[in-house]
């Protein structure tokens, strides 16, 4: 079975001009036994496929020829573009044409190839002119010790490790020991109170939330929490989903005071920021149940859970809130 694998190939091609990046780009491999393997972005595009040609070659008969491009502007600010893939490139579970990438998005290329998506914060330098040698994309992972060089050309599976697609009992703990190895590898080269080491341990918290781990993951969210906090921290868009993660922990766990006092400020701050009605159905939510299941106001927490029903939109993840909604309404009217 091993010559069927599917494989990830990176090439090298030539003139590309120099770039001003406040950030460097970079995307974590969520694939197979080399999941957690980090290629840095070195050109101002990058076209991804299964084509000779491409710069991320992505091995699988699912993903075009020339399925998608990514662009870095000059200011180090990536977007995605597909180019006319049969199976579609998407963003957090999305489809997308063009879209512009944040750090943590999660894009699949096809069916099942997954990259995440890491801004480096805090470098402001003008990148010189590569040579026609020098690669598009590049291994930055760490090496063994006997060779730690980074190489221009890897194999890598293109089978997904997305959460939603584990096997609890293998495949679960396989990702986050892949985060683990990428959350290890950013502490020792940016130190531990960077962005991109809580944007990482946001996707360990995450990953352990998924399969209920809620204790241990309100762990990895706090860590972030405090990262995020800081002066040098991230943007507040970053500190406020931290805050709500850990407020759906507390939740889970019984704390609905510890959850109200998270959410109640993440929800006026979604509401002040302009956000969309579709982000602010999930702290809405959230915070209905800490308010209802609490006893502390249950008039608000159902017109909470109202509203945030009608603000769901047409996604996957967004149907699953408005029926997780729907039972919880359901549940306390027969309650009360």
């Amino acid at each position: 079975m091993a010559d069927e694998t599917e494989t990830t190939q990176i090439r090298a091609p030539a003139n590309r001009r120099p770039q001003r990046r406040l950030g460097g780009l970079s995307l974590a491999l969520l694939s197979g036994q080399d999941a957690g393997r980090v290629i840095a972005v070195r050109s101002r595009e990058v076209l991804i496929g299964r084509g000779e040609h491409a710069d991320l070659r992505l091995a699988a008969d699912d993903i075009s020829r020339k399925h998608a491009k990514i662009i870095l502007d000059v200011d180090g600010i990536a977007k995605i573009v597909d180019l006319r893939s049969v199976n579609g490139t998407y963003v957090n579970g999305r489809q997308v044409e063009v879209e512009v990438l944040r750090e943590g998005d999660r894009i699949r290329i096809g069916m099942k190839a997954t990259l995440d998506v890491r801004y480096d914060y805090g470098a402001d330098e003008e990148t010189e002119e590569p040579s026609p040698e020098e690669p598009a994309v590049e291994s930055i992972t760490e090496q063994p010790r006997a060779s730690r060089r980074p190489r221009a050309m890897q194999t890598i599976p293109a089978t997904s490790l997305e959460p939603s697609e584990l096997d609890p009992q293998r495949n679960f703990r396989e990702a986050v020991a892949a985060y683990q190895r990428v959350l290890e590898m950013r502490e020792q080269r940016l130190g531990p109170h960077h962005p991109s080491v809580a944007a990482v341990l946001i996707d360990i918290g995450n990953t352990l939330a998924t399969q209920a781990e809620h204790a241990e993951a309100e762990q990895f969210f706090r860590r972030a929490l405090t990262i995020y906090s800081s002066r040098r921290g991230g943007s507040d868009d970053d500190r406020i989903d931290t805050m709500i993660a850990i407020g759906e922990c507390c939740l889970a766990r019984g704390g609905h005071v510890d959850a109200a006092a998270l959410l109640e400020p993440a929800l006026r701050h979604r509401e002040s920021d302009g956000s969309a009605p579709h982000a602010l159905a999930r702290v809405r939510f959230a915070l209905a149940r800490a308010l209802g299941e609490s006893g502390a106001d249950p008039d608000r927490a159902q017109k909470l859970a109202k509203q945030a029903r009608s603000e769901c939109d047409d996604t996957d993840e967004q149907r699953h809130l408005m029926r997780s909604i729907d039972r919880w309404l359901a549940t306390s009217a027969r309650a009360s």
